[in-house]
């Protein structure tokens, strides 16, 4: 037999572990370089998703503000289209006998405004006032008050600015006044009754 040389067995043992070890290594670098890319790519499609969950967000919320603003811009329709309403059905429309008991004025709509003529007298000796023109140009007032017209004073040949309150009695506050409300004098007029005779067709 040939003894075998314990120099060379040695090296052979020496390279061998130097080639495992090596080899080990190159294995371990070519995992890291394999799953690196991986790692990133994951990293970005994480970042995507957050960015795009971030972005539903941003979206949901925007839709979120344009529907309460919707919501509110109807509510706000509805309720001034309500407050229209209710101020047409308060609207001091009909006759009224005036603070003297003298005479009787008819309220009614022209056009977007309010007027009134005289349709009674007490006295037949008054009897060419019927048909003439007292209340004009009376506009409805957020309010509920009807304002910013004119009233004509026969007894003095005079007009005056006019506010109209329809009150909870059934009875109607009028207001005269010269520009500014301060120096203004108030009446109540009472509605006429059903069978009063009309000194001119209605």
């Amino acid at each position: 037999m040939i003894a075998s040389d314990p120099i060379s067995s040695e090296r052979e043992s020496s390279v061998s572990s130097k080639g495992q070890i090596k080899g080990l290594e190159l294995d371990r670098d070519s995992k890291k370089s394999d799953h690196a890319p991986g790692r990133r790519f994951g990293a970005m499609a994480r970042g995507g998703a957050v960015v795009g969950i971030i972005s539903s967000g941003m979206q949901g919320k925007t839709t979120m503000k344009l529907a309460k603003v919707a919501i509110a811009v109807a509510a706000f329709a509805t309720t001034f289209g309500l407050a229209a309403h209710a101020q047409n059905d308060r609207a001091p429309l009909g006759v009224w006998i005036d603070h003297t008991g003298r005479g009787a004025v008819k309220i009614s709509e022209c056009g977007k405004a309010l007027c009134g003529k005289v349709v009674w007298v007490a006295d037949q000796a008054n009897s060419k006032g019927c048909g003439l023109d007292i209340i004009g140009d009376v506009k409805p007032m957020s309010d509920g008050t009807f304002d910013e017209g004119w009233i004509y004073d026969p007894d003095n040949d005079a007009k005056f600015d006019v506010e109209l309150q329809p009150l909870r009695d059934g009875t109607m506050k009028v207001i005269g006044y010269k520009g500014i409300k301060f120096f203004s004098r108030s009446f109540i007029w009472k509605p006429a009754p059903a069978d009063l005779p009309l000194c001119v067709a209605e």
